[in-house]
């Protein structure tokens, strides 16, 4: 069975890499390792969009390998990687929980939704086995409560405190226990970074009855909001974004960079 995050990913990774790619591109940009012949994972890769963009900040000689659980976005990853002739670039189907890399790895990247850290124990474990011991783990956490719209509207605020219950029903944890959960599993923090709230581009004003949509059957089966609000709600947020002078805003994204602390 597919994991939440890796739904997650198939419904919304397009938009999230758009959103996030000024934010991502400086990250990595910072700590994506700069010597010839590197070998690096970007886990829960979806459709390889910002695996082509890591691939492109890599020196000669790297070699990249992108894994999802999701089998229609790795061939979308795969169609991509072919046309465009991304040599060094090799896409898998595979659980990022379990995948073991030939050879540990100089890095590994991913982003995750930040209540589903606590459920990617697993991943972080796996992750671990797979580095280097002086390897980087770059890592981006994203909180889809923390979307914001001007002029206040109710159905856009009503959407976000839905979606919050549904992280807190989770179990997540502010960020400094999300801290103390990767330095459970053996990880030494070297930097974090707050990448502030920005306003998005307007061909993704709808990210947030997107991300509505995605929990739907989540929503209900927690009993967290009646269907029979759910579904008006959906569709006047959905009016509400598509108007003109609607200004929406991505929340703050912690970046992480992370070493083995041994």
């Amino acid at each position: 069975m597919q994991s939440l995050n890796s739904i997650i990913q198939h419904s919304l990774m397009p938009q999230l890499a758009s959103i996030q790619k000024e934010s991502s591109l400086r990250w990595l940009t910072k700590h994506l390792p700069r010597e010839a012949g590197v070998k690096g994972l970007h886990a829960f890769c979806g459709n390889g969009q910002e695996t082509f963009l890591m691939g492109s900040l890599l020196n000669e000689a790297y070699k990249l390998y992108g894994i999802d659980e999701n089998q229609s976005l790795i061939k979308k990853a795969v169609e991509a990687k072919e046309a465009e002739q991304w040599k060094q670039i090799y896409f898998i189907n595979t659980n990022p929980s379990t995948w073991k890399s030939e050879q540990q790895l100089d890095f590994v990247y991913s982003r995750i939704w930040k209540t589903d850290l606590w459920q990617q124990t697993n991943f972080l474990k796996n992750t671990k086995n797979n580095l280097k011991e002086d390897g980087n783990f770059i890592l981006e956490l994203i909180q889809f409560s923390g979307f914001s719209a001007f002029p206040y509207h109710p159905v856009f605020s009503r959407a976000v405190e839905l979606i919050a219950k549904l992280e807190q029903s989770n179990n997540t944890g502010n960020t400094e226990k999300c801290l103390d959960l990767l330095q459970g599993f053996g990880f030494q923090i070297q930097e974090i970074n707050y990448s502030p709230p920005a306003f998005i581009d307007k061909k993704n004003k709808n990210i947030l009855s997107q991300i509505l949509a995605t929990f739907e059957e989540k929503l209900l089966q927690l009993k967290l909001v009646r269907k029979e609000e759910l579904e008006p709600l959906l569709l006047e947020l959905q009016r509400y974004e598509a108007s003109g002078d609607t200004l929406i805003s991505r929340p703050g994204v912690y970046q992480i960079l992370a070493k083995d602390s041994l």
